[in-house]
């Protein structure tokens, strides 16, 4: 099988910082992973789940219980084996999201490069979180479901949706985009029905063992019998910003996907996106709008928002776009990863309270996330053990609010 050329290349690239993150050894620069981390030490010692955040990312917990555990028989660091996991499903979404392009259009792969070679993209492929791997499982559903629409294997289908939900439960925007979908070709009703419903009773059941051991050894002691209490764990933190912080935000963190540079060239652009408002890209403009009004509900962190960067990538594959002006979004989004225009300055980073203007260039965002989860990671055993002391602390007097 041959090999593309462009594909061989953003691999190759991701590969040199693979192995330059490895080599640190730190998780990544996200404080999320290290709640995950807490909740994998509390399930091990004492075989309670306790969400690493609300409402509980369950399956991807998994994966980093299973990582500690194969630590201590493998004898390789848990931060070794995880990122290397990462590795193999970065590398499995490369070539998903490239078989996703070709089918739209052969003249696609610089808008291919872009997104795969986005440091969001990269440092979220390359970071102990469930971003990647939720997004990637959705879209190979929905893949699936495109290219074998008359002979879909619905038992498979169910499986990916199942878990690409247990990963992320905002991750049910891709159930809801492949069922709007398919019933705009009407034929498919009975099945698509079929696969809704056992995705939905699956997800269930895996959310519900997990809450089980949740409830039973905590919850039920402070909400005695009152099993409707649990539907706190829907309860979402960080949600206190007005509406023009949450404006504020949710415009700024788009701009680290493409630089800032880039933006700009795509709003120069802007008028063409309708051509790719079409019916054959329904489902990619469902995934595009949902994630982004999910982002504006919570705008913090950028990983959140790869559904909609990579979808809106594949619309706009379905337009004509100057090749120059395509070469040098490519250019920009390459450079920011190595050098990077801000234009504005927070008071503190992960929990900005106030912003300013601050015109200069500083490092790109792959080497500045390099220094964020080495500075992190050089304590990491006490960031480790503060996960799991911080975790029972929230969770002591019920959930978190």
């Amino acid at each position: 099988m041959k090999v593309n050329k462009t594909l061989l290349i953003v691999c190759s690239i991701q590969t040199i910082v693979f192995i330059y993150f490895l080599d640190s050894g730190f998780l990544g620069s996200d404080w999320d992973s290290y709640a995950l981390v807490g909740t994998a030490k509390i399930w091990i010692e004492s075989n309670i789940y306790i969400p690493s955040r609300p409402p509980g990312f369950p399956a991807y917990e998994l994966i980093m219980i299973g990582s500690l555990k194969l630590q201590e028989s493998l004898k390789i660091p848990f931060e070794k084996i995880i990122l290397s996991i990462q590795y193999i499903f970065l590398i499995l979404s490369n070539i998903l999201i490239f078989k996703m392009f070709m089918k739209t259009t052969t003249k696609s792969l610089i808008l291919y490069s872009v997104v795969t070679l986005s440091p969001i993209y990269i440092i979220s492929g390359l970071s102990a979180i469930d971003y990647l791997l939720g997004t990637l499982l959705g879209f190979l559903a929905i893949y699936i479901s495109i290219s074998q629409i008359n002979n879909r294997n619905s038992i498979l289908l169910v499986l990916l949706f199942t878990f690409s939900i247990s990963m992320r439960l905002s991750n049910l925007i891709f159930l809801f985009a492949f069922l709007v979908f398919m019933f705009s070709k009407k034929e498919f009703v009975k099945n698509t029905i079929s696969i809704f419903l056992g995705t939905l009773i699956l997800t269930l059941c895996f959310y519900g063992y997990f809450y089980f051991n949740l409830w039973e050894p905590l919850l039920k002691d402070i909400y005695g019998n009152n099993l409707y209490e649990l539907l706190c764990v829907f309860n979402l933190t960080n949600t206190e910003h007005t509406l023009f912080d949450r404006l504020g935000r949710f415009f700024l963190k788009q701009t680290n996907y493409i630089s800032v540079f880039g933006l700009f060239i795509l709003l120069f652009n802007f008028k063409s996106l309708k051509e790719g408002v079409k019916k054959d890209n329904l489902i990619y403009i469902i995934i595009f709008v949902s994630f982004q009004l999910s982002f504006l509900r919570l705008p913090t962190e950028e990983g959140h928002l790869l559904p909609a960067f990579i979808s809106f990538f594949i619309i706009l594959a379905n337009t004509q776009q100057d090749l120059k002006l395509k070469k040098t979004l490519l250019v920009l989004v390459v450079l920011s990863n190595l050098v990077n225009f801000n234009f504005y300055k927070v008071d503190q980073i992960d929990s900005a309270n106030s912003i300013e203007l601050n015109f200069k260039f500083e490092k790109g965002q792959i080497l500045e996330d390099y220094q964020t989860r080495k500075s992190k990671g050089e304590n990491k055993l006490f960031h480790y053990q503060n996960s799991v002391d911080t975790l029972l602390v929230a969770w002591k007097n019920g959930c978190p609010n």
